[in-house]
């Protein structure tokens, strides 16, 4: 008998060393793992759990009644910013006024096309629900009855001039 034949060759001792381990490995990973039926019944309980919040987010003031004349606000236009950039004043859920106007002239040489503004304001930032959007206007001025908002900070913008920006702080019922 050959030497070679009496012992595995190192080639093949390596070969069934990888099968083993792969095999090992394989049984292992099988028996460890839980079935695919009981994932989703444990995220489906997750998912049924949680309450769903409202996409609307004026659905908190539904119910809410005004107390007293709605607040007046003056807001204008220098140019092409909002003056104030913050406004302060509304209460949660209470109907307010903007005294909004637009004293930005008309310019032939305006890169951005139009002397025309409005005010729209979002929930929160840029992306949020839409909560009021005002009519456009020219060189006027035009006031904007602006339903209850829920408290917080919120987005607003001029949607012909997005980069004209400010925020409307709302405080809290009773603050």
């Amino acid at each position: 008998m050959s030497h070679q034949s009496r012992h595995s060759s190192p080639a093949k001792t390596s070969r069934l060393a990888i099968l083993s381990s792969v095999l090992l490995l394989a049984s292992c990973g099988t028996a460890a793992a839980p079935s695919p039926s009981a994932h989703v019944a444990e995220s489906h309980e997750v998912a049924t759990a949680a309450p769903e919040a409202s996409a609307d987010p004026l659905a908190v003031c539904d119910g809410v009644e005004p107390e007293g004349e709605p607040l007046e606000i003056a807001v204008g236009t220098a140019s092409y910013s909002f003056d104030p950039r913050m406004i302060e004043g509304p209460i949660h859920c209470q109907p307010f006024v903007i005294v909004f106007t637009n004293s930005d002239p008309a310019m032939a040489d305006n890169p951005a096309g139009t002397n025309e503004h409005n005010v729209t304001i979002r929930f929160e930032n840029l992306i949020g629900p839409l909560l009021f959007d005002g009519e456009v206007i020219g060189q006027t001025t035009i006031r904007y009855e602006v339903p209850g908002l829920p408290a917080g900070e919120h987005y607003m913008y001029c949607k012909l001039h997005p980069p004209m920006t400010g925020r409307i702080l709302v405080a809290a019922a009773g603050s």
